[in-house]
């Protein structure tokens, strides 16, 4: 159904509400599971980092990157959103992407590229770009074979892109791929950072301390070393954003946490009140220090196997 069956959907009183979408779609989703105090999960993407480190494996990396990159058009809440390029590496990446990309859709492979999913979706990459090349970026397109007619938009790099441009202000989710210069790591740290949580993190960097730098001074639903999405797939993982990037997660065993509720069940007899009674309720006369030692000791009749808590007298 279309927006009305989706918001009596949202409405109805469910156990638990699980919603994969825009972040828009999700504050409306979130008022109407409010209604009921539905418990709600919330999977919403968001603009996903990508840094290449200067000692990364350029082809390697640029082949992962643009296997999701053009993997659906790159509408994929995992893709990469924008990339961190090192500065004096750029043509590296970009000749190594193009490569990738040929042999990914060579000539009698162009009918395997996915379109956008309509109309709408294609006017506003195109948009996107329009504002980008008015705002001085330089577009770098690694296909030839786009079509208004089919929705078609292969694979793009913005070089020089800042942050007044359309493209670095929403979820990108088509395949455009906005490349920033960096000289300072700690820069493009502070510049994750500042802005709202993503779904994943990627680096690609063989240098550990850098690695784990990044891992410590940044918060994701994901961090990935030298790949993209391929964490979606292991089932030990847990998958699911933080902030804006979503709520909750899910995968393997937790998925089936995060859809059960654990009920604390206690079943208990009555002997022990009868043997107890005179101690463990509460009786006019008796000291502080007289009332924490009987606690103290009824609590280990009644739970033998239990850690006791310190409990000075």
């Amino acid at each position: 159904g279309g927006p009305e069956v989706g918001a009596e959907f949202t409405k109805l009183p469910f156990d638990h509400l699980l919603y994969t979408g825009s972040g828009r779609i999700a504050k409306k989703v979130l008022a109407n599971t409010a209604e009921n105090l539905v418990p709600t999960t919330l999977e919403l993407g968001g603009k996903s980092p990508t840094i290449i480190g200067k000692d990364a494996d350029m082809e390697l990396a640029a082949k992962r990157i643009m296997f999701v990159k053009t993997m659906n058009a790159g509408q994929i809440c995992l893709s990469p959103d924008y990339i961190f390029l090192p500065r004096g590496q750029e043509e590296a990446f970009l000749n190594e992407a193009s490569k990738a990309f040929d042999e990914f859709y060579p000539d009698d492979n162009k009918s395997e590229y996915t379109s956008m999913v309509n109309e709408t979706h294609f006017e506003r990459m195109q948009t996107y770009i329009s504002d980008a090349i008015e705002k001085g970026a330089k577009v770098h397109s690694l296909g030839n074979f786009d079509s208004a007619e089919k929705n078609t938009m292969t694979t793009k790099i913005l070089m020089d892109v800042n942050d007044g441009m359309k493209v670095m202000q929403d979820e990108i989710f088509a395949p455009l791929l906005p490349a920033y210069r960096w000289k300072d790591f700690d820069e493009i740290l502070d510049f994750v950072t500042n802005r709202d949580k993503p779904l994943s993190f990627y680096i690609y960097a063989n240098d550990s301390s850098l690695v784990r730098k990044a891992c410590e001074l940044t918060t994701s639903g994901a961090f990935v070393n030298n790949d993209c999405l391929t964490h979606m797939s292991n089932h030990e993982l847990p998958f699911g954003g933080v902030g804006k990037a979503g709520m909750g997660a899910y995968h393997g065993k937790h998925t089936f946490d995060a859809f059960s509720h654990l009920k604390a069940c206690m079943l208990k007899s009555a002997w022990a009140d009868l043997l107890l009674r005179p101690f463990r309720y509460p009786k006019a006369g008796r000291s502080s220090a007289c009332k924490k030692f009987v606690f103290r000791v009824t609590y280990c009749v009644q739970y033998p196997y239990s850690i006791l808590p310190p409990i000075p007298l």
